[in-house]
């Protein structure tokens, strides 16, 4: 696919164009709905016991957290009613993961699994659940068992990208088969925590295990290019939750684990807007940086570029005044 158009022409152009666009079933209408009603909110469930005092945690606290925030954001009291808004039996859910870091700086299994939980309770199948990331050897330093065969799936891409690339302004990248052939709906599921060249590792970042070659558009802060590969239809027109795991985020020396700037923040974060969730997701950075006594990310040099960029291409809310943040 190769697209050339100015950037909001072609996020509107697409869905003419029919490029990895999900069918407008009725859960979908539904869907574009519910989050033209929401708009730009984020949900924080913050349970500080839900991490012990040295950095496990603890389950059932952490599913607790999940649920609660799923039932906030979708304006719903029981929680099958708030997941079957979100996916059906007829969806193959995929959760996109981070796990490129290891222990201590990637998505927890905790959360993934609560996830897990909540999909199957909208009625998905378990053998139509891909929990997913970059390669297999990511997966199992980070805990999770890979699994091709019955039941959940948790596999790696691997090398199995796309024969051709997929271009739109400065990007051009081979997409995983898992995001554009394989599923119909997808979960974002980022760890909160600082990187070293974007300033933010959130739920934009989080796409970077999502194509062949993210050494390619690191340059300029990871800017335009986190914006345009967030753009893509078979990103914005699959998602369909966004959870960031800030249970024990990261503020500085990311996206590897340095154990003296993980802190126990005890958060779990909802969403439909990628953008607004990584506004929020900024905030929460810096205001423990300033704790620490080190300066801001835009201080330090290094400004988050994408929130302003985004925001440009009307991918989501980008002005933390306008975005709406509610405590589950």
């Amino acid at each position: 696919m190769n697209v050339d158009e100015s950037r909001r022409t072609f996020l509107l152009g697409l869905a003419s164009k029919g490029a990895n666009v999900v069918r407008q079933s009725p859960l979908v209408s539904a869907f574009i709905q519910l989050t033209k009603k929401v708009g730009p909110t984020v949900v924080e469930a913050n349970r500080p016991q839900a991490v012990t005092a040295d950095m496990r945690l603890h389950s059932d606290t952490v599913r607790e957290m999940v649920f609660a925030s799923v039932r906030l954001l979708t304006g719903q009291k029981k929680d099958q009613l708030a997941w079957s808004q979100l996916f059906d039996k007829s969806d193959v859910v995929g959760i996109k993961i981070n796990t490129l870091f290891g222990p201590g700086a990637c998505s927890s299994p905790e959360v993934v699994n609560a996830v897990v939980e909540g999909v199957k309770l909208a009625g998905v199948p378990a053998d139509k659940i891909i929990i997913w990331d970059r390669a297999d050897a990511d997966l199992l330093k980070c805990k999770f068992r890979l699994n091709r065969e019955a039941g959940v799936k948790c596999y790696g891409t691997n090398n199995d990208y796309e024969a051709e690339a997929t271009k739109v302004g400065s990007f051009e990248g081979r997409l995983s088969k898992i995001l554009t052939q394989q599923i119909t709906a997808l979960v974002n599921l980022p760890i909160l925590k600082h990187h070293s060249i974007t300033g933010l590792s959130c739920a934009y970042k989080n796409h970077y295990g999502s194509f062949e070659n993210p050494g390619q558009h690191h340059g300029n802060g990871c800017d335009p290019f986190l914006s345009e590969v967030n753009s893509l239809p078979s990103i914005r027109n699959k998602t369909r939750l966004i959870l960031c795991d800030a249970l024990r985020p990261l503020c500085d020396g990311g996206p590897g684990f340095t154990p003296k700037f993980q802190w126990k923040y005890g958060s779990i974060l909802a969403s439909f807007d990628a953008l607004a969730m990584d506004v929020v997701g900024t905030k929460i950075i810096d205001a423990r940086r300033k704790e620490m006594g080190i300066g801001s990310l835009e201080a330090s040099g290094q400004p988050v570029r994408h929130l302003v960029t985004a925001a440009k291409m009307g991918l989501g809310e980008g002005d933390l005044h306008h975005i709406r943040v509610i405590k589950a």
